[in-house]
């Protein structure tokens, strides 16, 4: 089992990093981006073990997800940087309690970030190479007044005209929790 927690994902991966990014610190999985750190759709694929994408399972959260056309993933269609706040690999087909797509190969999961207990907001920015520009605004609220509850919410656009010749990128990332 590999743990890769939040301080990682902050202090060392690009800020336009996805999934893909993150895992490839994790012995025995290997992936890359050849348009740059999370701005490449679909041709990016991790392998496990050896196994290919699609042969062992993926989840956020606990919610296994995969494409609709089978089991495999597509790295920018799902969860980028910004919105990870942990990732638990497990390698071999795991026990029962595992669902999900062919989770004999191992498990991803993936995990949002931890809520905060205080409101804090933050706005961040980053502009680099191949006209990459990425906004990223963050909001928690705190624990509300009188209760238990928070709320989390996150924004992020990502534009970029990629290393690769006509791999333009231009997502939008908006999540709440």
């Amino acid at each position: 089992e590999t743990i890769i927690e939040q301080s990682y994902i902050q202090d060392f991966v690009s800020p336009t990093a996805d999934y893909v990014t993150i895992l490839s610190i994790v012995p025995s999985l290997t992936g890359t981006d050849p348009n740059g750190p999370g701005l490449s759709e679909g041709n990016v694929k991790n392998t496990l073990r050896g196994l290919p994408d699609g042969q062992y399972g993926m989840s956020y959260d606990g919610i296994p997800f995969g494409d609709t056309n089978g089991p495999t993933h597509h790295s920018t269609s799902y969860f980028p940087a910004s919105i990870i706040g942990g990732v638990v690999i497990e390698r071999g087909p795991g026990n029962a309690s595992n669902i999900g797509y062919s989770t004999y190969g191992g498990s991803v999961n993936l995990f949002s970030k931890t809520p905060s207990e205080t409101q804090k907001t933050s706005i961040s920015t980053s502009f680099g190479t191949w006209n990459t520009r990425l906004v990223a605004i963050s909001h928690e609220t705190g624990r509300m007044k009188d209760s238990d509850a928070t709320l989390q919410l996150d924004a992020q656009q990502l534009t970029s005209d990629g290393y690769l010749t006509n791999a333009k990128i231009d997502g939008t990332t908006l999540s709440g929790k």
